[in-house]
């Protein structure tokens, strides 16, 4: 049988990825068709988010759906991440997001949490269980210990706002996808006060592979089990093995048609 393997930003971003795996012939009537988003809780049991028909849970067998009838607070879910207290977080395309206890949902907007309407990625720290959330706004960043949050946008250094992705490494290093600003780095070790950046060229590359970033278009970030981050681009695959100071690339099979303009991408 095949299988649909849905996955989020948050999923990647962890130090070892995961995936949710169903089985085909399971995707029949009372089961999710239009998944954009996924994530598993700590019982290791699927989560997933849909373009329009909110929050599907598959367990012992069986489906579950969440919305708004039943508290959530969009049926559009752009991201999903469970915490460490096992509490599952969905991203809405323009109501914020909603969090379930295991009981009930709570919704949040820009002004009581998510600091931003759409939500394009959700991840959870791993030095310190945060979960950061990434917005049109920039990003906000819950504190599990102290249970308050916390914003992070232009003016504290972020290089910009709209960010698209996000990936933790083992020691908490913050790897962030900009839609268009290339992909900028925080450090755990000093509160991600400081940010760098690296962009790509304005132009398209006319090589398969090289050097740097291909483009400042991203996609999506993920942090591998060696340390190794990648970047999804516009224009190909990025990937650094030194924490983000040195980048390099490869393109896909029809780059060449990329580059004299017979094919979009």
């Amino acid at each position: 049988l095949g299988c649909i393997a849905a996955g989020t930003h948050a999923d990647m971003s962890a130090a070892e990825p995961k995936q949710v795996a169903v089985r085909a012939d399971l995707m029949i009537n009372g089961s999710p068709k239009f998944v954009v988003s996924g994530t598993t809780d700590l019982q290791h049991i699927g989560w997933f988010g849909t373009e329009g028909e909110g929050v599907w849970r598959y367990a012992d067998g069986n489906w579950t759906q969440f919305n708004a009838g039943n508290g959530l607070g969009d049926e559009n879910v752009t991201a999903m991440a469970c915490d460490g207290l096992g509490r599952i977080w969905a991203g809405h395309s323009a109501h914020g997001f909603s969090i379930f206890n295991g009981k009930q949902w709570k919704n949040y907007n820009r002004v009581n949490g998510s600091g931003g309407s759409h939500v394009f990625c959700i991840a959870c720290c791993p030095i310190d269980g945060d979960v950061w959330v990434a917005t049109e706004s920039g990003l906000s960043r819950y504190s599990m210990s102290k249970d308050m949050w916390s914003y992070i946008n232009h003016l504290d250094g972020l290089p910009a706002d709209q960010a698209s992705s996000m990936a933790f490494d083992v020691k908490g290093n913050l790897y962030v996808g900009l839609a268009a600003g290339g992909v900028a780095v925080a450090h755990a070790a000093d509160g991600y006060t400081t940010w760098s950046q690296t962009t790509g060229p304005r132009e398209t590359p006319v090589r398969a592979n090289g050097g740097g970033m291909p483009s400042s278009l991203i996609n999506a970030m993920m942090v591998s089990r060696d340390g190794t981050v990648y970047a999804g681009t516009a224009r190909g695959l990025a990937c650094s093995t030194d924490g983000g100071v040195t980048w390099a690339y490869v393109r896909g099979k029809v780059w060449p048609m990329i580059a004299e303009g017979r094919f979009e991408g």
